[in-house]
């Protein structure tokens, strides 16, 4: 597994991770994909708010979800490009 940017775009590969039973398995990364719309909220829970418009769209990678919210695991070998042109 890793992620990877060159300033514009960021990579991020799925292949493999101990699970909770001690196997090596797939899913290695979980991405979500979720839209910030109040900069209060994002301000109260620590995360700085840029200059934008909101709604901003977040992109989060994680070994394992962070959270109870529709987490999607990358399969063995998969990327996934977030931004950039």
């Amino acid at each position: 597994n890793f992620l990877y940017s060159d300033g514009e775009a960021l990579f991020a590969h799925g292949h493999r991770r101990r699970q909770k039973s001690g196997e090596t398995a797939p899913p290695g990364l979980w991405h979500l994909t979720c839209t910030c719309a109040d900069a209060e909220a994002m301000r109260e829970a620590g995360v700085g708010v840029a200059a934008r418009a909101l709604p901003e769209r977040v992109d989060v990678f994680a070994s394992v979800p962070l959270s109870s919210g529709p987490w999607r695991p990358l399969a063995e070998g998969e990327l996934v490009v977030v931004g950039g042109s």
